[in-house]
């Protein structure tokens, strides 16, 4: 089912219908639910546990920038993809 669901905003997107698109992910993340549900796994927690995952690891981009007398705002792309591969683990 989120194979499928994986699938579904892609049309949405290729028609820029806002709402679709919307229903789609509000879908996709619902069947994400169930599915984390299904493995035992309660998907609120794990969705904190995400963001705090990300939290760590943009702080650690963060400081790599200070360190090279930047901002993250100011770095360009390609380097803010670097650092978030550097700060991997």
């Amino acid at each position: 089912i989120v194979l499928e669901e994986l699938q579904e905003p892609d049309s949405a997107v290729d028609e820029a219908d806002n709402d679709a698109i919307r229903r789609e992910v509000g879908a996709l993340l619902f069947g994400i639910s169930a599915w984390a549900k299904q493995l035992g796994v309660q998907p609120e927690g794990a969705l904190r546990l995400a963001n705090d995952r990300f939290e760590q690891r943009f702080r650690k981009m963060e400081t790599l920038a200070e360190s090279e007398h930047q901002t993250l705002s100011e770095t360009p792309r390609e380097t803010l993809l670097a650092l978030w591969r550097k700060t991997a683990g």
